[in-house]
């Protein structure tokens, strides 16, 4: 019989990893540098450690296996090590056009990119603080993923979360999206679609690990994972894409944990993720999607963009466009320019009661993801397109370095919750907790976003959503017969 590993304490040394990373940075960047080359060094020495401490967080949590692996502490660090590791690098490092493309709608200087990244280490150091501090307060039970899981209990929930999720995509979201439907729809609807992929992982896990061997099985899998990362392809949005696929490669890992499936899923999305952003960005040129195009224009796109891609994306400029996606410097300078000149912001407590107002009581509330546009019409000038700030730096938009260390600290509090609650989810695959910890991974990789709409807005469609999926599901069965599965290190 498979034993559970110490898995609480290997996530809580995976945040104080971060936090010795954060606090490096911020030793790097408060040393008094003067001089052209000085400033560069600073410039990189920050996100340098950010992301050195985020490869070593996620390698302990890999050797920890499922068990540690599928956690928020996981998504936190592929977070960090891409946004404010080498995105931040990228105005120290890259090369003249890359830097110049940085800059086109926001221009800044190298040693405004010093204060930004001093900022981010800020963050960093509370929101990683905070969370370790909770969980060695609250230390998580250890567990064995899939310890003792009834397959019937699976095979039903995964096909009802499927049934659910697939059809509030394709009646509801998508039309939505491809502007078949009009008016607002409500996230506490909209956040209904995520039962799909949560159905994937599942039924794939199941599927994976031999727990669900029947061929029908295998049909349901193949047919909604296809149907499912078609819608994703028809929207052309990278991050449904990612949501779809990723819940597939997602189950079956964790239905097989060994280090060759886990490297073989890493190279898989190292190979797919530049051709997917390539594919889309050009589908949604040819489509202008920012207007809402049609189905039909959106399928004709699909091999004009197919064939487009590679051609377009050979231009040094365009493909410098894309890397620039992955840096926040500009945004972060934006907000430290705008508190420093005495014109804050109000993201942080605006409208905030009014998250707890279901839209269905009051269909003229106020749109909740407002702030991002207001970013774009500072910053760049338009309301056409929405920027996001990320939780360090809107923490200095609102109210300078107070605010850098106090939202940081909760939302690495928020964090940790959903770090205590992960042990429900993974040892008996419990529906309505395994929501709970697939949603706080998601967060934890958002946190390029607002933080009352991602981080306090978020808790009462997760409450609500919990508390359908109980009543819908109730607790699962228990057999002893069930293969359990090791919270091991991958062989």
């Amino acid at each position: 019989m498979a034993t559970a590993i110490r898995s609480s304490q290997t996530t809580r040394a995976a945040y104080g990893v971060l936090t010795l990373g954060g606090i490096v940075g911020i030793i790097a960047e408060s040393l008094p540098w003067s001089g052209d080359l000085a400033t560069k060094i600073a410039a990189i020495a920050s996100p340098a450690a950010i992301l050195v401490s985020s490869l070593i967080a996620l390698i302990g949590l890999a050797r920890g296996g499922v068990a540690t692996l599928a956690s928020p502490a996981a998504m936190l660090c592929l977070a960090l090590g891409i946004y404010f590791g080498v995105g931040a690098l990228l105005p120290a490092l890259g090369n003249d056009l890359l830097v110049a493309l940085l800059q086109v709608d926001y221009p800044y200087t190298l040693a405004e990119t010093v204060v930004a990244d001093r900022v981010t280490a800020i963050g960093v150091t509370s929101l990683a603080g905070a969370a370790w501090i909770f969980l060695r307060a609250f230390p998580p039970a250890d567990f064995v993923v899939g310890g003792n899981v009834d397959a019937d209990y699976l095979r039903r929930a995964a096909i009802r979360l499927l049934l659910v999720g697939t059809a509030v995509r394709f009646l509801i979201t998508i039309p939505y999206a491809l502007g078949a439907q009009t008016g607002f729809v409500p996230n506490s609807i909209a956040s209904l679609e995520f039962l799909a992929y949560l159905g994937l992982i599942i039924l794939t896990y199941g599927v994976a690990r031999g727990l669900l061997d029947r061929t029908t099985d295998r049909i349901v899998l193949v047919i909604f994972g296809t149907v499912n990362v078609v819608l994703s392809v028809v929207t052309l949005s990278k991050l449904q894409f990612f949501f779809a696929f990723g819940s597939v490669l997602a189950g079956f890992w964790m239905g097989r944990p060994r280090a060759r499936v886990l490297i073989s899923i890493a190279v898989v999305g190292m190979l797919i993720y530049p051709a997917l952003q390539q594919f889309i960005s050009v589908g949604r040129s040819l489509t202008a999607v920012s207007s809402g195009a049609s189905l039909s224009e959106r399928l004709e796109s699909i091999p004009k963009a197919n064939s487009l891609a590679s051609e377009i994306y050979a231009d040094e400029e365009i493909s410098g466009r894309t890397t620039a996606r992955f840096s926040y410097v500009a945004a972060s300078v934006f907000a430290i320019r705008s508190y420093d000149a005495g014109l804050p912001g109000k993201s942080m407590s605006e409208n905030i009661l009014w998250y707890f107002v279901p839209r269905f009581i009051w269909p003229a509330k106020p749109e909740m993801t407002a702030a991002s546009k207001e970013v774009s019409v500072l910053m760049l000038g338009t309301d056409e397109t929405r920027t996001g700030l990320g939780v360090f730096a809107e923490g200095y938009w609102n109210g300078g370095y107070w605010l850098t260390v106090i939202g940081p600290a909760l939302v690495g509090i928020v964090l940790a919750l959903f770090e205590f609650w992960r042990p429900r989810a993974l040892a008996t695959f419990d529906i309505p907790w395994m929501y709970v910890f697939w949603y706080g991974c998601t967060e934890a990789f958002a946190i390029d976003g607002f933080f009352l709409p991602q981080y306090f807005g978020m808790w009462p469609i997760v409450i609500g959503t919990f508390v359908l999926l109980r009543l819908a599901f109730g607790a699962p069965r228990q057999a002893g017969s069930a293969a359990p599965i090791a919270a091991t290190a991958p062989a």
